[in-house]
C-alpha cells in the first residue's frame, strides 16, 4: 500500500486530502473510510477512482500509522 500524509481535513464535513509520499495528486478520503483524521497524520491507504466514475482518486482503505 502506498504512503501519504494528511495534508488537509475539514472537520466539520468529515473529509479530507492526503498528500501521497511519491507525489501526485492530492487523494480525497472520507471519514467513513478512515474515520476522523487529523493534519499531519501519517497513513497507509488504497486508491479507487470516485464513486462517479470521475478521474479523481479516492482512498478506500485507511490506516493510521504510528
Amino acid at each position: 500500500m502506498p504512503y501519504g500524509k494528511v495534508c488537509r481535513w475539514v472537520e466539520g464535513k468529515g473529509f479530507g486530502f492526503i498528500k501521497p509520499d511519491d507525489g501526485g495528486p492530492d487523494i480525497f478520503v472520507h471519514s467513513r473510510e478512515a474515520g476522523m483524521l487529523s493534519v499531519g497524520d501519517k497513513v497507509s491507504y488504497q486508491q479507487k477512482d470516485d464513486r462517479m466514475g470521475k478521474n479523481r482518486a479516492e482512498a478506500c482503505t485507511i490506516k493510521l500509522l504510528k
